[in-house]
């Protein structure tokens, strides 16, 4: 039987056929990574969207509500656009911090089992310190690098909210 807390609740509920390792099986490495990085998340961007709901001033709401909008459509017409432009960036936040991941799948796998889980993040690290590669190495960051420049530019393409007026 694997280890883990989430193998422990499983098999508490009686479910211990559904227990596996995790982060060995080449079927759900990954899948468990992704998991792990978007509930490192969550919270942080939870926070940043709070604070964007913060800046919608009340009167909107009001003038909506005397207009006789429900709850649903005050969200798909002043809530989403108006926070348009802190969804765009919590995106692309979240879209560059994804390409430079690092720690966390250095962490839980080492870029295994069969490299099934290296980014380019470990394929660089490995490179660099393990085979020492150097040159390899320096390239792929300079990939990353225009990646996230690219994605960062190619956002300025699409306005959002404010920005079109």
């Amino acid at each position: 039987m694997p280890d883990g807390t989430f193998n422990a609740l499983l098999s508490a509920a009686g479910l211990e056929n559904l227990t596996v390792s995790w982060l060995v099986e080449e079927v759900t490495a990954m899948n468990t990574i992704i998991f792990v990085n978007i509930w490192a998340g969550v919270g942080y961007y939870m926070v940043i969207l709070l604070a964007g709901l913060t800046t919608i001033s009340n009167d909107i709401y009001e003038a909506a509500r005397i207009d006789g909008a429900g709850a649903v459509p005050c969200f798909f017409r002043i809530t989403v656009p108006l926070l348009g432009p802190t969804i765009k960036m919590c995106i692309l936040m979240d879209i560059i911090g994804t390409i430079k991941i690092f720690d966390l799948v250095f962490s839980m796998t080492e870029g295994g089992p069969n490299g099934l889980t290296n980014l380019p993040t470990t394929l660089m690290y490995q490179e660099v310190f393990k085979y020492d590669h150097y040159g390899a190495g320096s390239a792929i960051g300079i990939v990353i690098l225009l990646i996230c420049l690219a994605g960062t530019a190619l956002s300025e393409l699409f306005p959002s909210g404010k920005e079109k007026a």
